[in-house]
């Protein structure tokens, strides 16, 4: 591999690559803080049907 290439493929290919992971993980979070507040409702809901 020449060298210059390389240069040229490196920093960007991994900035590319770290930007993704970074969306994917937040996305990741709020789908689980979203999932989270979800659940908690539901259970608000079930607790609420037994108490009357």
């Amino acid at each position: 591999m020449h060298p210059d290439a390389k240069s040229k493929l490196g920093p960007s290919c991994g900035k590319k690559l770290g930007r993704e992971i970074t969306f994917t993980a937040s996305s990741f979070i709020s789908l689980s803080e979203v999932w989270k507040q979800q659940s908690d409702s539901l259970r608000l809901a079930k607790c609420n049907a037994f108490a009357h």
